[in-house]
């Protein structure tokens, strides 16, 4: 370590050494830079160019700092195919100042600017560039294909949260960046690279903007810029980067002879303690390490326990603490989550902890940034608290601990997961607190946290099995449908007979619940799984779940929508089903700030809840898209509630309404939501414009071919509903082919969708006057018994009976069409049966489970 005064002669000198600046005591940010550039390109400075007196601490570079930056030249060097590089070091050091002056040809962006909103379109920097016009983020997610079950997470639907945030936020630093609008072949020359140096430290919101920078980059689209990441742990790195061109700087034996400057051989757990706490760590305290190593009894935690007792020396002689105590206290706070404040010590502990807070805050192992605000200062010393507490700290004070943050901080589930699994023998506790921690952050998005449940859980088996499959369901596109089947069915019974807690069992029922909406036939499983439910939400209170409204409510609309596809005892379901929504509405009312969002989906639900009433359902759907329109927060959930109203409208014969509500430009790109909401909003969109005369049949078909298109070859509920449609809008240009896609959705598809396909079927022969196919078909439309159609089954059963009778007049299409429309209108005025009066039926589509 030596001082320099810089003038002409000592930049000389710091070049001839090839020395970097690590501490500067002064200031002025573009001297420095100067200076950087001299000594890290070997460049004497001009005679002109003198910096003045300022004194510098300079510091030779270590063989780790040198390994990587030739690990950064070769990568801008060699950046043709990639422009993506993240390296992993658990040094704890900043190359920052390094970047800025080895690479000062470039535009050094650092993320924290860059998440800070500093570089967006309207800031000078990158201004005048053209806007972009936003992707699909569902396209930026999947393009960092996962590989195995546990790699799912980031190729599933998008949380409303991120697409709030890629809107607002993220859209403006895109624009920033000039986004190209179309991907080019080859990159451009890099000028502007953007230095991550903390990828640990990223919030969910900027790891979002860093998946998204990373897909333009990736797709061509960003062609002059760069990306350096940097992590200090390798396990941390999230799936979506797992191909990016990496390396890993470990600390060596070599970086710790050289900040000694001694020949000294170093034990591995030295090694082992440098590479935990990181460079500045371990020069700190070298004088204790230096001259411990010759103990024999010497290992990685009677090391750190030394380095401790210095620390924590000075400050228990000055306050006159018990040393053991003071260790006992930390043991103590290293169980609670990241921060803790003194109500926390006094509720889980006693009054009398609180006297060690000043002397842990003096001897730097405890910090206080905010006021009454508490947390460690290095994150490997509460680790080594941690692993002590684990082995030694009573287990009734776990217990009083896990009572106090499940009423305090009833949303800590990760957290609780893990004070279970410190004092529980019982797996099934534990696998039961993992399981609710998984679906608690699968319904609010929290990506990196499941990733980090699925691995923690993981040892867990054969009860792991449990998420296993949550997360197969989540991708069921991916496998095979018989594998799927089979493996819900036995996990399915595995659970009924399990020790699981009745929220644990609840959050797997409800997870089965959405996915056999769409993909089980089979009434008797659908009614068994619906029972399990029912049950074990009457079984659901205060003792067993400390957040009762929060899970009552989305276990109940899960059940609502079980109960649309059965067929018996529908009424019965039905019924227990809307007996809650009383409660749940006036629940939602008295907490509507706190459970806004919850309270939209409800709402959402309206034509679910009243299948059979389609004004009352409009109720709700119309409420939801009033309280969410002009609102910030609920740009997304307002969208979805436009979806859901304008299929209210439709059913009801308001078709201009729902034309206009829909031609209204969305507030924000729906294939951020994912692809089926872009799909359903589109569907809705033809159906309204084409029922409204508003929009030509032949514009209509061309549309509803995009979309089957768009959604590939999936047999989906969506992709049923829109094959439907096309075909509707085929019968009278190529019967022959929509007859034939009527008959796949016909042997494809469920009830419901069957019998739109049949439907339309009738409504061909009626026009063709096909007598004997329109009888062979109605045989088969009135053995559908599905149970959104049941309500409607009378109407439709005169329907048909009329269209026959008509059939066999003397009459025009046009006066027979006129005819069954007047007798309709006369036997059933009631708009809800607006819609079903339409020969041809094309199927509206809701969005239920965003």
């Amino acid at each position: 370590m030596a001082n320099y005064v810089v003038s002409e002669r000592s930049v000389k000198d710091m070049v001839e050494k090839r020395i970097i600046l690590k501490k500067v005591e002064y200031v002025d940010y573009h001297v420095e830079t100067k200076i950087m550039r001299c000594i890290s390109k070997e460049i004497h400075p001009n005679n002109s160019e003198l910096f003045g007196g300022y004194v510098l601490n300079c510091l030779e570079l270590m063989p780790i700092e040198k390994r990587i930056i030739q690990y950064i030249n070769k990568f801008i060097q060699e950046s043709m195919d990639t422009r993506i590089v993240k390296i992993t070091t658990n040094s704890n050091i900043s190359l920052l100042r390094y970047y800025q002056a080895e690479l000062h040809s470039y535009e050094i962006i650092t993320f924290s600017d860059l998440s800070s909103n500093k570089y967006t379109d309207n800031n000078s920097k990158f201004s005048g560039g053209t806007t972009f016009s936003l992707l699909p983020l569902k396209d930026i997610v999947s393009t960092f294909a996962p590989t195995s079950v546990l790699l799912t997470v980031l190729s599933t639907i998008i949380p409303s949260t991120t697409a709030i945030n890629y809107q607002k936020q993220f859209k403006p630093i895109i624009n920033g960046l000039k986004v190209n609008r179309t991907k080019a072949k080859t990159y451009k020359k890099m000028t502007r690279i953007i230095i991550v140096e903390d990828y640990n430290k990223l919030s969910d919101k900027e790891f979002d903007l860093l998946k998204t920078i990373s897909y333009f980059i990736q797709a061509k689209q960003l062609l002059n810029i760069g990306i350096i990441i940097q992590c200090s742990e390798e396990e941390k790195w999230d799936t979506s980067l797992m191909d990016i061109p990496s390396e890993n700087f470990d600390i060596t034996m070599e970086d710790l002879n050289f900040l000694t400057s001694n020949e000294i051989i170093f034990k591995p757990y030295v090694l082992q303690l440098a590479q935990k706490f990181g460079i500045p760590f371990f020069k700190k305290y070298s004088d204790i390490i230096i001259h411990s190593i010759q103990a024999s009894e010497e290992n990685y935690d009677t090391m750190l326990q030394k380095i401790l007792d210095k620390m924590l020396a000075t400050s228990h002689q000055q306050s006159q603490i018990d040393q053991g105590e003071l260790d006992k206290f930390l043991k103590y706070c290293s169980l609670f989550i990241n921060s803790f404040t003194k109500f926390d010590i006094e509720d889980v502990f006693d009054e009398k902890s609180l006297n060690f807070l000043n002397p842990a805050l003096q001897a730097k192992v405890l910090d206080n940034q905010q006021e009454d605000t508490y947390l460690f200062m290095e994150e490997a010393i509460k680790l080594f608290f941690y692993n002590r507490a684990r082995r030694d700290v009573p287990s009734q004070i776990v217990g009083k601990l896990y009572k106090h943050i499940n009423k305090h901080y009833p949303y800590e589930y990760i957290y609780l997961a893990h004070l279970v699994e410190m004092f529980s023998r019982d797996r099934e506790e534990i696998i039961s607190a993992y399981i609710v921690a998984y679906c608690y952050t699968k319904k609010e998005g929290l990506f990196q946290q499941r990733l980090q449940l699925l691995s923690a859980i993981s040892k867990y088996s054969p009860e792991y099995r449990y998420l296993e499959c949550i997360e197969m369901l989540r991708d069921h596109t991916s496998y095979e449908i018989n594998m799927l089947k089979e493996m819900v069915e036995s996990l399915l019974n595995n659970a009924k007979l399990s020790s699981l807690t009745v929220l644990a069992k609840l959050c797997f029922y409800c997870s089965i619940a959405i996915y056999y909406y769409e993909h089980e036939l089979n009434q008797s499983v659908l009614e068994n799984l619906h029972n399990e439910i029912f049950v074990s939400l009457n079984q659901l209170n205060e003792n067993n779940c400390n957040n009762l409204p929060y899970w009552q409510n989305e276990f109940n609309m899960n059940l609502i929508l079980l109960t649309t596809v059965l067929k018996n005892p529908y009424s019965k379901a039905k019924r227990n089903a809307q007996k809650s929504i009383g409660k749940m509405i006036e629940y939602f009312e008295f907490n509507k700030e706190k459970e806004m969002k919850n309270y939209l989906k409800l709402l959402r639900l309206g034509n679910a809840i009243y299948p059979e009433d389609i004004e009352k359902g409009m109720l709700f759907t119309k409420k939801a898209f009033t309280l969410s329109k002009g609102k910030e927060d609920w740009v997304v959930d307002h969208e979805l509630s436009k979806i859901n109203y304008s299929y209210s409208l439709i059913y009801l014969g308001q078709y201009s309404k729902a034309f206009d509500l829909l031609k209204a430009k969305p507030s924000i790109d729906l294939s951020l939501i994912n692809q089926d909401t872009q799909l359903s909003f589109k569907n809705n969109y033809w159906i309204a414009g084409r029922l409204s005369n508003r929009l030509s049949l032949s514009r209509v078909l061309k549309e509803f071919n995009g979309l089957l298109k768009e959604a590939g070859n999936s047999n989906s509920s969506d992709v049923m509903i829109i094959r439907n449609n096309a075909a509707a809008a085929l019968l009278k240009n190529n019967h022959e082919k929509a007859i034939e896609m009527l008959e796949y959705v016909i042997s494809h598809g469920d009830s419901y969708h069957q019998f739109y396909a049949l439907h339309n079927l009738l409504s061909f022969y009626f026009e063709a006057g096909d007598v004997d196919n329109y009888n062979h078909t109605i045989v088969k439309i009135k053995a559908n018994d599905d149970p959104l159609i049941q309500p409607f089954q009378s109407f439709f059963n005169d329907k048909f009976q009329i269209m026959l009778l008509l059939m066999k007049e003397e009459l025009t299409f046009t006066e027979k069409e006129n005819r069954l429309l007047y007798i309709m209108n006369e036997r059933y005025p009631s708009p809800g049966y607006a819609y079903f009066k339409n020969l041809i039926l094309y199927g509206g589509i809701e969005r239920w489970f965003e």
